[in-house]
């Protein structure tokens, strides 16, 4: 959909503050000093990691973060991963994953769990 379109380019330009973050390494927070650690969901407004001002974006209508966040600043090279999706992130329906190589859009293939 375009929504998602336009969401890859915000999570796009995030992508060069996310670096920032890395190699000041600062691993990504969802919200506040929380450290993304696989089973969270960044929260819109709230800085991507310590030390920046960068902010998650918020999502287009009915999109949502899913609670996969991830990254390791200490790797090499260190890497993220972002995942957002339309609606219920159901088979069919669209979804942006991003990590250390870009963000790409998709069609969901399979419903994906939604952990609480």
């Amino acid at each position: 959909s375009l929504s998602g379109h336009g969401l890859i380019t915000s999570l796009t330009k995030l992508s060069a503050a996310i670096i920032e973050c890395m190699y000041d390494s600062s691993n990504l927070t969802y919200s506040g000093s929380n450290v993304c650690d696989g089973d969270d969901q960044p929260v819109a407004g709230q800085t991507i990691c310590n030390g920046s001002s960068a902010t998650w974006p918020a999502l287009p209508e009915a999109w949502i973060y899913l609670p996969f966040c991830l990254s390791d600043a200490s790797a090499n090279p260190p890497n993220w991963f972002i995942l957002a999706c339309d609606t219920a992130c159901l088979s069919g329906q669209s979804a942006v994953v991003c990590t250390r190589t870009g963000c790409t859009i998709s069609t969901l293939t399979a419903d994906l769990p939604i952990k609480d």
